[in-house]
């Protein structure tokens, strides 16, 4: 079960972020353009009106700014005839920076510059929907008194060896997965990369929420596609991907928002076969929860050891001044 922290609020504000999504879909659907449907929309609605997640909803401005601009980026890398590869890495590379040079943790900005490179997706309405989503998030947000006693947090952007361990990670992967292994584009879905961040910058890791973590994923992915096979319309096959996914994180206590992105790639990443996609969502996750794991530890240790040396250099300047006088 989701903790009291986290299920607060009326059941109004938490159907909110389903109806985001619904209006998005719909939007999707009655124009007839998949490049529409901007799948990390339903990530920030559930993050920031459910969850509460204040280093995503602590900046308004940077709710509708980040993941725009990363949407542009995305869009014209997805011009270029270069290998997918190395534009999936200049989308990354691109989002960190960007990321960090406006002090923001809004992880699914990331995701908004690698979708279009890695699906395809050429279409001013991608960059379009995202702005519009952004901004119905945002208004949201500002109705909601939920957030009331959001405002005093300060949003912050991660420190420096956090976004080099994520690019190492990611770009280590895309190139894995693409030029040398030639796995389902499935493994290099961009809300992966924004679970494999939050999962690698976050301290709280331990091997069971790993595993619950990576359950919901690959049910996620799941859900989507079978939905996507079975429901008579796409933005029907949304919804019940949605909502099984929203059961699916109740079931395993683990509220993790781009898990509703994972369930709504399908949508747009065109004809994947059900098995081919969740089978590269698995693959892919456990690679990036792996290396994320592995990253971090190795973070936590150059961070003690850059403190130690520090102190040491530190006494030793002591000693050595004590000395001369």
């Amino acid at each position: 079960m989701l903790t009291a922290e986290q299920n607060r609020g009326p059941v109004l504000t938490r159907a909110l972020a389903v109806i985001v999504v619904a209006v998005m879909l719909l939007g999707a659907d009655l124009s007839g353009q998949r490049d529409a449907i901007f799948p990390e929309g339903a990530a920030l609605a559930f993050g920031i009106v459910v969850l509460g997640k204040p280093d995503w909803g602590a900046s308004r401005w940077r709710i509708v700014a980040l993941p725009s601009l990363c949407a542009v980026l995305g869009h014209f890398l997805a011009q270029m005839t270069w290998a997918p590869w190395a534009g999936e890495i200049c989308a990354v590379s691109g989002a960190l920076l960007v990321l960090r040079a406006l002090r923001s943790r809004v992880a699914p900005a990331l995701s908004a510059a690698v979708l279009p490179v890695v699906f395809g997706v050429r279409s001013w309405m991608y960059p379009a929907a995202v702005v519009i989503t952004c901004v119905v998030i945002v208004a949201v947000v500002t109705w909601s008194s939920r957030h009331d006693d959001q405002q005093t947090f300060v949003s912050s952007a991660w420190p420096w060896d956090v976004i080099v361990g994520a690019w190492v990670m990611i770009c280590s992967w895309i190139l894995i997965a693409g030029p040398v292994l030639s796995l389902p584009i499935a493994a290099v879905a961009p809300p992966l990369f924004v679970s494999a961040l939050e999962w690698s910058s976050n301290d709280g890791r331990t091997l069971a929420r790993g595993v619950r973590r990576w359950s919901l994923v690959v049910g996620a992915a799941l859900a989507g596609s079978v939905a996507l096979k079975l429901a008579p319309a796409a933005w029907i096959a949304g919804l019940a991907a949605v909502g099984a996914t929203l059961v699916l994180m109740q079931v395993l206590a683990t509220p993790h928002a781009p898990a509703l992105a994972i369930s709504l790639v399908p949508l747009i990443a065109g004809p994947i076969g059900t098995w081919n996609f969740t089978i590269g969502i698995a693959v892919g996750a456990g690679a990036l929860y792996l290396s994320g794991h592995v990253i971090a530890r190795a973070r936590t240790e150059l961070r003690t050891w850059s403190t130690r040396t520090t102190h040491e250099i530190q006494a030793s300047t002591d000693v050595w001044i004590a000395e001369k006088t």
